[in-house]
This record gives C-alpha cells, structure tokens and sequence, in this order.
C-alpha cells in the first residue's frame, strides 16, 4: 500500500476492521497489504454470531488436521510429491500476526455451547468477514486452556482420554507452535496440566514480554514447581510479570530448582503482585523470585500476606533499580506500607498511593520522610493523607514535577478528595503573604480540586456553597488562590476538574476575568487546562485572553458540558481550531 514500511504500519493500525476488510477488496496487492492486520487481534471474537463462532473452531480444527496430514504423510509420498512445496496453511501464514484472544471464560463458554457438536461442517462465512468484526488492536494471547475446551467431546480413546481431548493439546500445540504470543494470561488450572505447561514452556512463554499468572482458588494454591518451571523458561524479552498465586508447599522437584543460581530477567522493569501468599513456611519460592528481578523498576503491590518481610529483603538485596512503587487497595496494613517505604536503595521518584486504609500516625511520618525525593506522587480515592501534609509535600519537596490528587467518581460532600481553599493558599498568619513552597519552579503538571470557596453568584444548595462571612470574601479568596497557581511558573497541565463526577463542584474557581483570572497570565507554559465538572463563567473574553496570555495552550476540557454557553466553544473553533475541546 505504501512503499515506506513504518509507514504502512503505522497507518494500518490506525484503520479498524470494516476499513482493512475494504483495503483487502482493492486488488491482490492491498488484500495482500492489509489482511494481516486483521488477524493481530480476535478477541472480539465475543462479539461474534453463533455462525460465525462455529466458523472460527472449524478454522482452526481444520488447520490443525491439514498440517498434521500434510507432515505426517511426507514420508510416504513418492520423490516427485515430495520435492514440490506445500502452500502454507492459515496459521503458518497469519499466525504470527495472531497476538490477542479472548479470555479462558469465554472458550469454556463456547465449549457448552458448542462442546458437544462437531466442528466439522462447512461454513460459508469467509475469513475476513469474520475478521472484520474485530474492534481494537493489541498483542496478547490468553489462556490455553481456552482452546482446550473448545475442541473436548465426549467420545473416548483406549486410554481413557477424550478423542476430542487429545485433537485440543494437539491444536493447542499447533497454535501456539505459529503465533508469537507477547502478551500472555494464565490461570492455575493451565500450570496444572502437564501437557498444556509443556507446550507453554516450548512455544507461548519464551516470546511472551507480558506475563499474568492467577491462581483464583487460595487452597490447595500452586504446585511452586510448576510455576518456577514456567518462570525459568521465559527469555530476556520478558519486560512486565503480574502474580496473583498462593504457593501452599514446597516439593523435592522445587528443592533440586533452588540449587540452580536463576539468572535475572535482563529486560523486565515492571513486578506487580496483587494477591499473593504463601502457605509453606519456607518462603523459597519467593527467594528464589527476586533473584531474577535485578532490573525492575517498578513494583505494583495490593495484597503480600506472609511474604512482605521476605519481599522487603528481596527490595533491599536483589533491586537496586527500584525507584517507582504503587500501593493498591485496602488490604495493605500499616505494618506493611512502614516496611515497604524505608526499602529503595535509590529514594522514590515515583509513587501512587490508591484506596489505601487509614494511616497511622508512623505510617505517615515514614511517608512524608520518603517523600523528599518523590518526582511523581499520585493520590487516587485516598483519604489517607490530610491538606495540610500534601501542602508540606508541595512546600518541601525541590524534585516534584507531577502532583495529582484526584478521586474519580467522588462528590461535593467528601472533603477529603479536595483542598480546602484557604489550606491551599498557604499564607503567613502574621504576614499575609505567601509562604514559598520548594516546588514552584520544578512543577509542572498539577491535578487537584480546589473548594470551600464562597460563591454568592451560585443559588444555595444544601451545605455544597460556602456563605460569605463578609461582602467580597469569595473574590478575595479567589484572587489569593490565583497568586499561588501564578507561582507555579513552569506548570504545563493544570486540572482544577476531574474527567468525572457524581456532582458539579460549586464552591471552585471561577475561572472569570472578574474573579482575577488575569493573575495567571505568568503561566506561559501552560498546555492544558480541565475545568470539567466546575461552575466556571468562562465566556468569550476569558477564553480569548488565555489563547493571548497562554501561547502554548493546546487543550481545553469541560467547555462543551451541558448548560455552558456555546459561545466559548463557538469562538475558538473559529479562531483557534488547533485547540483541543
């Protein structure tokens, strides 16, 4: 299609599937061109129609039987047959392209419903028909033991094992054998089947650069061995390695592997663990996990039960890289977040803390020691952390470059996902001026809520407007609010909205040439600006003074709600189409 390759690329997986469907339809060259991008991604394929289903198990049933009959009877064909080439079958011409499927549940689905049938009745449905359907783009391949379900009848082999059992390993295999999977999700009942892991081992895991493992059951848990078996065959391509298992024991095929020195994984920057415990008292597996971690750079933790202490040596001896950690979820303790801080070699350029628990008083200190050298800190859904210890954070930390402070989905009544105004402020009691705050010139992206403002302007609702004590004190606090963000010299985004909201946020900025929005013209840098979910009053004037004042400005969010002038909107389509809406 283009004589550029990168090019080509680039532009193809940009099309979706209707547009590559009618590319392969212009002649042999574009059909040739553009049919292989339909097969990077069929997990769609839980959008298909129950024909169109039916039509994709007989593909690949189909495939797999001609391959196995056209190598098996090489070596009974006669010279002539076999000097002639063979045309390749599917999935040796399209499965390397083939990255991503659907999940495990979905093909145990398809096998009840279509288990019991068999898959070898002509369908007339072509390929790129079903293809087409497809509606995003990636490159993961899910579990094995999907397919495994697809193809199982229930008719009987001498050994006992199901004919439509062994043509499933035989197509899994087969498949596996042609697509180089890069992205790869496992569940525990995959490990547990030796002929599954054996085929993972030699095809799926040595070319996978995302790895997820997921034991959903916490008893009996996973067999260590088989999940070291699995690990020790993933190549240096491996770059992320998400777990979710519980090791229950320690065998004598995990001993003999420990005795082996595990060499690190050269190219993985990034270890997740959500739910993982380990029931066998000796920790080994563990151990003998972070050896192979030395380049990892971030680590994601949620829930680590009995192994935390083992995972704080493992931080401290075998990654000296780690600088990013993020803390999910409600079941991290006290305890744990104390030992985990203090254990970076390096100091932490970069945290999230999200959904986290009440801190205690030493848990907070520890954080706010450790977060001197913090360049990123996210607080997302946490109410862990009070105003005035994130105005010390902004105040003390010379390296912050990023500050966000958001709750997706919270409303005006939880002050805790919000700056109080005057806290924001941050002025000197006997002075009144601003205090100077080590992160004015270092800033540059920063995501908060700013309320408590009074707002005479808006009608009263409940308690979600602040009263003026005195005529004038909502533009007074405005205006100081204002001197502050103009501080901020090298800010590039600015959200003082978030992407979504249960309510609209009242007691805010608002964003008016009257209230001081002028104080901001310094913001010479400024890119994008969120004003989503706030009652703003930007009309005309303001948004022709910030295209003057902010030369760089290239995004606007929350100007197109419902119940804002169109007049705004209208002017800068006109004038200064370049700006994002």
């Amino acid at each position: 299609m283009f004589d550029d390759a990168e090019i080509h690329k680039l532009i193809c997986r940009q099309l979706d599937p209707h547009d590559l469907a009618q590319c392969a339809r212009v002649n042999k060259k574009w059909h040739k061109a553009a049919l292989p991008f339909l097969w990077l991604d069929l997990s769609c394929l839980e959008g298909f129609s129950d024909t169109q289903r039916r039509a994709f198990c007989e593909l690949i049933l189909e495939d797999y039987h001609r391959y196995h009959k056209l190598h098996e009877g090489r070596g009974t064909t006669n010279q002539q047959t076999r000097t002639q080439p063979s045309p390749p079958s599917i999935l040796e011409k399209y499965g390397p392209w083939v990255q991503k499927l659907p999940s495990p549940g979905f093909f145990r689905l398809l096998f009840q419903e279509y288990g019991k049938e068999q898959c070898t009745q002509g369908h007339s449905a072509s390929i790129t028909s079903i293809l087409a359907r497809c509606h995003s783009w990636a490159r993961k391949l899910r579990s094995p033991g999907s397919f495994r379900s697809i193809f199982r009848t229930s008719q009987q082999t001498a050994n006992g094992i199901s004919a439509a059992e062994a043509t499933a390993l035989g197509a899994i295999r087969h498949l596996y054998k042609h697509c180089q999977v890069q992205y790869l999700a496992l569940d525990k009942a995959d490990l547990e089947s030796d002929e599954l892991l054996e085929t993972l081992t030699e095809f799926a895991v040595p070319h996978a650069r995302s790895l997820v493992v997921k034991s959903r059951s916490v008893f009996p848990g996973l067999e260590s061995w088989r999940l070291k078996h699995l690990l020790n065959h993933c190549s240096n391509a491996l770059e992320d390695l998400t777990l979710n298992v519980n090791i229950y024991y320690e065998d004598q095929r995990s001993e003999e592997q420990d005795k082996e020195d595990p060499s690190p994984w050269m190219l993985l920057k990034r270890l997740r663990l959500e739910r993982c415990g380990d029931k066998s008292g000796s920790r080994a597996f563990w151990s003998w996990l972070w050896k192979k971690c030395d380049q990892v750079e971030l680590l994601r933790v949620e829930e680590i039960g009995e192994i935390s202490d083992n995972l704080v040596e493992g931080i401290i001896t075998h990654m000296p890289n780690l600088d990013k950690i993020h803390l999910e979820g409600l079941a991290l303790t006290n305890e744990e977040i104390v030992a985990l801080l203090p254990s970076s070699r390096r100091g932490w350029k970069q945290m999230r803390l999200e959904f986290l628990r009440a801190f205690e008083t030493s848990t907070k200190e520890v954080l706010m020691k450790h977060c001197s050298t913090v360049e990123r800190l996210e607080l997302i859904r946490c109410s862990c952390i009070m105003d005035n210890q994130k105005i010390q954070i902004l105040a003390s930390n010379p390296k912050l470059c990023d500050f966000t402070d958001l709750r997706p989905g919270g409303n005006w009544t939880d002050w805790t996902w919000c700056f109080r105004a005057c806290t924001f402020i941050d002025q000197d009691p006997s002075t009144g001026s601003l205090k100077e705050w080590s992160s004015e010139t270092s800033i540059k992206t920063l995501k908060i809520k700013i309320t408590d403002i009074p707002r005479p302007d808006i009608h009263p609702l409940g308690k979600s407007v602040v009263e003026e004590t005195y005529p004038g004190q909502g533009r007074e606090i405005q205006g100081r609010v204002y001197d502050r963000l103009a501080r901020l010299t090298n800010l590039e985004t600015l959200w003082l909205g978030g992407e979504s909201s249960k309510w609209i946020l009242r007691g805010c900025l608002e964003m008016s040439m009257d209230s001081g929005l002028h104080r901001l013209s310094g913001l010479k840098s400024l890119k994008e600006l969120n004003v989503s979910f706030m009652r703003t009053r930007i009309g005309v004037q303001e948004v022709q003074w910030m295209t003057e004042q902010w030369p760089k400005l290239r995004i606007i969010y929350g100007l197109r709600e419902a119940g804002r002038s169109k007049r705004p909107v209208e002017w800068l389509q006109q004038y200064h189409p370049e700006i994002r809406l």
